[in-house]
């Protein structure tokens, strides 16, 4: 049997497991989705189903709205907040919400994390944001996040977690890893002291303009 949109499906599969082995994600926790703009649909994780397990017929595909294009498992909780960011935000294809320790500690002292890594310089515009907290499952959640995303592609959640935004499911990727690493960075600086460097405000605007078009390249 044909699946709808089997590849992005895969893809969901594949960084799902690419999360939980990172250590970005533990058990059924975060979730994940991507846009296909030519059908304008959303493959998304299923709700409550280990990321071991998922296969790619248990993705489901739901269109702007939230509404069940195809699937027999209920998608992910969040699903109100991925469908706002998508239909507020063209540029978006692709987002990854997960519960990582180290950024997670940031979002439950609700401090901001300064561009202390060249990795993060290239996901974010300028400090990453706390988002105030908002109820999980909600719109308004998907809302409060794209105010404090601004122009950059994460985003912290107050008392929650992670939020990475990108053109494809590799860029958001890459993009939380980024966030969680400069975080335990930041997280053992402040254990040691306080005392930490930033990335220039030069260099950061370079590396954020440049660096990302070199990244996400396929092989030939």
């Amino acid at each position: 049997m044909d699946l709808l949109l089997e590849k992005l499906r895969k893809e969901v599969v594949e960084y799902g497991l690419k999360m939980l082995h990172s250590g970005l994600t533990e058990s059924t926790g975060g979730n994940l989705s991507a846009l296909d703009p030519e059908e304008d649909l959303i493959a998304i994780k299923p709700s409550s189903v280990p990321y071991e397990k998922i296969m790619p017929e248990d993705v489901v595909i739901v269109n702007k709205e939230g509404e069940i294009i195809e699937g027999e498992l209920k998608p992910s909780s969040e699903t109100p907040m991925h469908t706002y960011l998508y239909r507020n935000r063209p540029d978006i294809k692709a987002i990854i919400h997960t519960h990582a320790p180290f950024s997670t500690v940031l979002a439950v002292i609700n401090r901001e994390l300064p561009i202390v890594t060249q990795d993060l310089a290239i996901f974010a515009s300028e400090v990453v944001h706390v988002a105030p907290f908002r109820l999980p499952g909600s719109e308004a959640l998907g809302k409060i996040a794209n105010k404090y995303l601004g122009t950059s592609d994460v985003v912290l959640l107050q008392n929650h977690g992670t939020l990475a935004v990108g053109k494809s499911l590799q860029m958001a990727y890459m993009a939380t890893w980024a966030l969680e690493r400069a975080a335990m960075a930041y997280c053992y600086s402040l254990i040691l002291g306080g005392i930490f460097t930033t990335i220039p405000p030069d260099a950061a605007q370079i590396l954020r303009k440049l660096s990302k078009k070199e990244l996400g390249q396929k092989k030939k």
